[in-house]
């Protein structure tokens, strides 16, 4: 990890991985603690820069609300009663910001100690910027959770109206920003075995549907689907209630 204050020492801690303030070169990825954010990045010659989650980037969809046309809102049945959803790999937390400026209550669940961190760095920076905050922070709550676990607790009264789950983490856009992101997770999280028994979960905790997306040509996760949404560079496997 770098960065030589307080507040990188007991990040350090708490996900009990070594502090070291300045990284050594054969570090493959580090943890770097600034005083502006918390970011991940790699020490290797010719690596790509740091990832980190500014909401605040995202601001325009928050100023200009997204409509039912949005290939997410479709799919999780924004305008068609959903009201609550549940972001099952909340990753950097882009799906679940999405959904916040659509006006739909969201909780952007993340597993791994690391990615939520970063997660949570960005959601308490967002709180920093008073606009966006009121249009968007009051309805994005996340949280250090598996999935699984916490949909499986879910009882009537907390049933979400919707599941959407990115199993594959990106990569299905080839853009330059989320290539780089994809190396991070690949590296950080490797394969995503869990997604067939996620999705079960969520079908069963759903109260209206679940949306997976899906690189386009790629099989989907369960044979069933209702319906498909689909946008340029990814679709959306829907399957209803």
């Amino acid at each position: 990890m770098a960065g030589g204050d307080d507040r990188a020492r007991a990040l350090a801690t708490r996900l009990r991985v070594p502090y070291r303030a300045e990284p050594n070169a054969d570090d493959r990825l580090v943890l770097a603690c600034r005083p502006a954010h918390l970011s991940i990045r790699w020490t290797r010659a010719g690596a790509p820069g740091p990832v980190a989650v500014d909401f605040a980037a995202l601001a325009p969809r928050a100023k200009h609300p997204l409509g039912r046309n949005e290939p997410l809102a479709r799919a999780v049945g924004v305008g068609r009663g959903t009201q609550t959803v549940v972001d099952a790999n909340a990753g950097l937390g882009r799906d679940a910001f999405v959904l916040a400026c659509c006006g739909v209550e969201i909780w952007a669940l993340e597993r791994h100690a690391v990615v939520y961190e970063l997660l949570r760095d960005g959601w308490e920076r967002l709180q920093l910027e008073p606009t966006l905050a009121a249009r968007v922070a009051d309805r994005l709550t996340v949280e250090p959770a598996d999935a699984r676990d916490w949909l499986a607790r879910v009882d009537e009264a907390t049933r979400p109206d919707a599941v959407c789950l990115d199993p594959m983490l990106g990569t299905h856009d080839s853009s330059a920003l989320v290539k780089k992101e994809m190396q991070l997770f690949r590296e950080l999280l490797g394969a995503d075995p869990d997604a067939a028994e996620l999705l079960a979960i969520a079908r069963r905790a759903a109260r209206r549907r679940v949306a997976v997306k899906r690189p386009l040509r790629a099989p989907p996760i369960a044979a069933d689907v209702d319906a498909v949404v689909r946008s340029r560079r990814v679709r959306w496997d829907i399957y209803l209630a």
